[in-house]
């Protein structure tokens, strides 16, 4: 290591007398001193990190809180602008768990992906059990729904439709409730772990799931319990929605598309419940995944 970055390093630790007097401003009561430790904190986060984590294990409850929150603060900013990144460099047909995680991450900083990622396995894991022996399609979607819908309790959240939860892949795998393209990921997910023809179908009004193999185009509606569609049954639906049918209602959405709809999705959500600065985020990330890749492009975030 040469001495320049040597001297950056040292200069950058924080002294055991500054951590003291910080840990005694983080306890402060007074709002006032908060916001400016804020404001000094978040302008150089790297720096602080490591001694806010710390902090969280204070015997103190303020300090513990007042930590907490500018930790989390920090991961979201990062969390933010990794996201907007993954946006404005990814294709069309984008990795869509890698996606749903990254987007998640900008509302819960510290989950566990992987952990999350786990999960999924194991549950393509019990149903590779129970489909491996099975080619007909019917039968496959009958052990897909069974397992999710009626042996994990997956199912729409009717009782909160329009709640942001709804749309974080993190969140439906928590609480086994979600919106359609919730679940809709979800199953989708699991389809591509299980390597079977299962896409996302963005119909306006009510995400649905299409199998298709060289026999059979299925439709599937993973928010009431896997319902099984003809494209009759869907014609049907779009017309239920006050929309005009016509075959590209059907058409398969991509992965950068149903980015955008989810994020569509907690923009409305967030302004029904007041929270304009996350409404404003969501749109934020509306316009990235909406450009088109540009390497010289200028990243103004």
């Amino acid at each position: 290591m040469n001495r320049t970055a040597t001297r950056n390093d040292n200069f950058s630790r924080l002294s055991p007398e500054e951590e003291r007097t910080l840990e005694t401003l983080l306890g402060d009561e007074d709002p006032n001193t908060y916001q400016a430790l804020e404001k000094l904190i978040l302008r150089d986060a790297e720096r602080y990190i490591d001694w806010l984590k710390r902090c969280r294990l204070s015997d103190n409850p303020l300090v513990r809180r007042h930590a907490g929150q500018l930790v989390s603060k920090h991961l979201a900013m990062t969390s933010k602008v990794r996201f907007l990144i993954f946006c404005h460099t990814q294709p069309e047909n984008l990795d869509l768990e890698q996606g749903l995680f990254a987007l998640a991450r900008t509302e819960y900083p510290e989950i566990n992906a992987d952990g999350y990622k786990a999960i999924l396995d194991e549950y393509a894991a019990e149903l590779d059990e129970r489909i491996r022996d099975s080619e007909d399609p019917y039968e496959i979607l009958e052990h897909l729904n069974t397992y999710l819908f009626d042996d994990l309790g997956y199912e729409g959240n009717q009782q909160n439709y329009y709640a942001p939860d709804n749309n974080y892949i993190n969140k439906v795998i928590d609480t086994r409730v979600g919106n359609p393209v919730g679940l809709c990921c979800l199953y989708w997910l699991l389809g591509q772990r299980l390597g079977q023809p299962i896409t996302g179908i963005g119909m306006p009004g009510h995400f649905l799931i299409r199998f298709q193999n060289n026999r059979e185009e299925i439709y599937i509606d993973p928010y009431n319990q896997g319902r099984i569609l003809s494209r009759k049954d869907c014609m049907r639906m779009a017309v239920a929605l006050g929309l005009e049918f016509h075959y590209s209602l059907l058409t398969p959405t991509t992965s950068r598309s149903t980015l955008i709809r989810i994020c569509t999705n907690l923009s409305s959500a967030y302004r029904k419940t007041g929270h304009t600065e996350k409404a404003l985020r969501s749109d934020l990330f509306i316009n990235y995944l909406n450009r088109r890749i540009n390497s010289t492009a200028t990243m103004d975030f």
